[in-house]
């Protein structure tokens, strides 16, 4: 029987899965690229540096990786916008007895408490590398493989940015130097610095540092894989108030870059192509009380150091916790001047306006023990000048998941997204050989499903089916001959 080579690889790597799960239960527990800048992300496309006021810096918008870093099309997806999750979780909410709950918890992974998934406990996890200095050293490897039914010539599955390749490969070798802040409620200073080498490179680079200001690389030259550093960072503070200065991954919305951070190894749209991945600037967060947290922050544009014309952005955003942890809140908002036409399209105006975007997102568990956990998650963006006619541009949609604890080991998850590109200058391409080309003006959809299986703290498999639909104009996949796809993925993180 004919097995398509990508099919193999899945099944491959599934008994390579099953392989390492078995091994786990017997031990005790305990030239030059220039990614296409998706929606907010930094790649900025190959075309020519523009005059200062085109620096095609913005790369949320369509500068994204994720969307046409094509050759004179950059992507649209934004690298950091996704990242809302960098740390969520917090371990009040009562999932199953020792199961801290994936979205509730006030976490510190990404340096300021935010509300997003953190589907393993880290109290857990055995920290293999010894401190250097005052500083502990962690990270993990994601690798995995996606298969497109369709079987795309190109191997490219349409433009979805993050797992956009039909083949087995290193996602992730993520390594985190930190020195975290006095626990005891005192003031004290910390830092953080994070080293990302794998194929979800693009997703973390920032204009002026990975890349020059005209969107070119400074020092990766393949397009699948290269380094990046995702934060860089100084922070002072105690347990009620923190400051950060530097390099770090924006507040945003649910989903994240880190591997660690999120449920599904596919990205949602809206994390792709909704916002900025990675911010450079200052933020500061007040614990008001136990339930309420803010944070607010001035940075320059999305996934931006420096820029032939820099311009100043304010995020701020507000979480609430319940008393029990068993639901919560947040409304976070980012809004300032960035280049209007970042994917490079015909017809729309180079030049500097105001961008705004925001999420806002509401979780709850339920259940005899929280084994139920639902979370929503609603943006909407907008630029102004960025559609034809210098119209404003606008994107919007909701994102909803279910998830269900079994037991520590075991979860199962639902995730279900429409994301409105309706100017069609969103959603697009991110790398230079991806043949499937934007604009595409429509509402896109996608519905996921797959299990968490966590045999030990440090090492998780995450197998998924993905189904992805477009009502619109154009036909975003298949290389441009189909309006829809099945993808089968399935990935292992390795935590040290």
């Amino acid at each position: 029987m004919y097995i398509p080579g990508g099919l193999r690889s899945w099944l491959a790597l599934c008994l390579m899965g099953l392989s390492s799960v078995a091994h786990a239960q017997s031990r005790p527990s305990a030239p030059s690229f220039v990614p296409p800048a998706p929606i907010g992300g930094p790649a900025l496309p190959a075309a020519p540096a523009l005059p200062a006021a085109g620096m095609p810096g913005v790369p949320g918008m369509g500068a994204m990786p994720g969307m046409g870093a094509m050759p004179g099309m950059p992507g649209m997806g934004v690298p950091g916008l996704g990242v809302p999750g960098i740390g969520g979780g917090l371990p009040g909410v009562p999932a199953l007895p020792g199961l801290p709950s994936s979205s509730m918890l006030t976490s510190r992974l990404g340096g300021v408490p935010v509300i997003g998934p953190l589907f393993t406990n880290p109290a857990s996890v055995t920290t293999l590398i010894p401190p250097v200095g005052p500083f502990k050293v962690s990270g993990w490897f994601d690798y995995g493989t996606v298969t497109n039914t369709s079987g795309p010539s190109s191997g490219y599955n349409g433009p979805y940015n993050a797992i956009d390749a039909n083949t087995l490969m290193l996602n992730q070798a993520y390594l985190i130097f930190e020195k975290s802040l006095p626990e005891d409620g005192c003031w004290g200073v910390g830092g953080r610095a994070d080293v990302l080498y794998g194929h979800d490179f693009f997703l973390a680079q920032s204009f002026g540092f990975e890349l020059n200001q005209d969107g070119s690389q400074k020092w990766n030259s393949d397009e699948d894989y290269g380094l990046a550093v995702p934060q860089l960072y100084f922070e002072t503070g105690n347990d009620i108030i923190q400051w950060k200065l530097g390099h770090f991954y924006s507040v945003l919305g649910y989903e994240s870059l880190p591997a660690v951070n999120n449920f599904f190894y596919t990205k949602s749209y809206s994390y792709q192509f909704g916002g900025p991945f990675t911010l450079w600037g200052g933020m500061g967060t007040w614990s008001m009380s136990e339930n309420l947290v803010f944070d607010v922050a001035l940075v320059n544009e999305w996934n931006t150091l420096d820029a032939p014309s820099d311009h100043l952005n304010t995020l701020a955003r507000g979480t609430y916790i319940s008393d029990n942890g068993d639901w919560s809140a947040s409304l976070g908002m980012i809004t300032g001047s960035e280049f209007t036409n970042p994917a490079r399209l015909p017809g729309i105006f180079n030049g500097y306006a105001n961008r705004t975007r925001y999420s806002a997102i509401f979780t709850k568990s339920f259940g005899e023990q929280c084994q139920w956990e639902y979370v929503i998650d609603h943006y909407l963006g907008s630029q102004d000048v960025g559609a034809l006619d210098r119209e404003n541009a606008w994107w919007y949609g909701i994102d909803q998941y279910l998830f269900y604890t079994m037991s520590q080991q075991w979860k199962v998850g639902g995730r279900f997204e429409w994301f409105r590109d309706q100017d069609g200058t969103r959603v697009g391409l991110n790398r230079p050989s991806n043949p499937n080309k934007p604009p595409f003006e429509g509402n896109f959809y996608s519905l996921t499903g797959g299990i968490n299986y966590t045999p030990y703290p440090n090492f998780i498999v995450r197998p998924e089916v993905r189904y992805d639909w477009f009502d619109g104009r154009a036909n975003p996949y298949d290389d441009g001959q189909k309006e829809h796809q099945l993808l089968l993925g399935i990935d292992m993180i390795t935590r040290f």
